[in-house]
């Protein structure tokens, strides 16, 4: 499979098909994605130059992948410390104001 190949020798690549690899092997070994998602999320998420982007499609991939909420919501709280003026908090604005 190219995805497996991409993330085990091409490092910058893992952070672009990040989510599409998860929801691709959720399909074809969904006992291994667990294992997987949590390798990749930290992989992604301790990387100096992390957008907001690739914080929240971590979180989609535990909420809507994964099923794991709460992991999702610890994702979530990191992206409002990290991004306190990104597009989850402009969201949330926006919510609240109705």
């Amino acid at each position: 499979m190219w995805l497996n190949n991409e993330l085990l020798n091409y490092a910058d690549s893992r952070r672009h098909i990040f989510y599409y690899a998860m929801a691709i092997l959720q399909v074809a070994d969904s006992s291994k994605l667990p294992t997987v998602l949590d390798r990749e999320a930290d992989y992604i998420s301790t990387l100096p130059d992390v957008t907001e982007k690739e914080m929240l499609l971590i979180s989609k991939a535990y909420r809507e992948l994964a099923g794991n909420t709460a992991k999702a919501e610890a994702v979530d709280k990191q992206i409002a410390v990290r991004f306190p003026n990104g597009m989850k908090a402009k969201g949330k604005e926006d919510v609240s104001f109705f």
